[in-house]
């Protein structure tokens, strides 16, 4: 139900999240000529062959994958990893990689039609999400297009598994959407795996 009434909420209030990007966009936390790419739009073509989507939000999560994203590549000449942020600074360290086999976007908000155009663009055939930052809707969305889906560095704090157990089924049900997950450390890995996370393994924090 909670889900439900998410989704309902998220394509009410559509025209505001637009307003939003706008705004940011005029305080310098978005980029004015990108602001499309919110909503799942790409002036940029999809490379043929195989591509996996990581999402890094932000600048920390950046940083930690992008070792990750270079062993990838090294072991697949074929592959493309598009990398998808929220900031323009995590979006300006994916520039300065400079390889032409990691294509960058910034990922859309988490409306049902935004995300399905992003990924009828796309079309991953695997999606690593770092850290802990859940969006229902796009997670549902790739877990319904049977495309891995894979937490890497997983944490969840002890405020956070808190606040969440108030809404267990919840919690339960997007965590479900995982294939595996990869946490930071055995104190993160027990609290999602409580919370219904499955296939938890420990494989330490990447940043380090």
């Amino acid at each position: 139900m909670i889900f439900k009434i998410y989704r309902a909420l998220v394509v009410l209030l559509a025209p505001f999240l637009c307003v939003l990007a706008w705004v940011r966009a005029c305080k310098g936390h978005e980029e004015p000529a990108r602001l499309r790419e919110r909503r799942g739009i790409s002036n940029i073509p999809r490379p043929s062959g195989r591509l996996v989507w990581i999402h890094a939000a932000s600048v920390g999560e950046t940083r930690s994958v992008l070792p990750l994203v270079q062993k990838l590549l090294e072991a697949n000449q074929d592959l493309t990893c598009l990398i998808t942020t929220v900031t323009v600074t995590a979006a300006q360290i994916v520039a300065h990689a400079a390889n032409p086999q990691i294509i960058h976007q910034y990922a859309p908000f988490d409306h049902p039609a935004w995300v399905a155009r992003f990924l009828n663009y796309w079309k991953p055939c695997a999606v690593l999400w770092v850290e802990s930052e859940l969006w229902p809707t796009t997670l549902q969305s790739i877990h319904a297009r049977s495309v891995p889906l894979m937490m890497v560095n997983g944490r969840l704090s002890k405020r956070s598994a808190a606040l969440w157990k108030k809404f267990p089924k919840t919690i339960a049900h997007i965590l479900s959407l995982f294939d595996v997950c990869l946490a930071q450390s055995g104190d993160d890995g027990a609290r999602l795996a409580s919370l219904g996370a499955p296939n938890v393994s420990i494989s330490g924090n990447m940043k380090y």
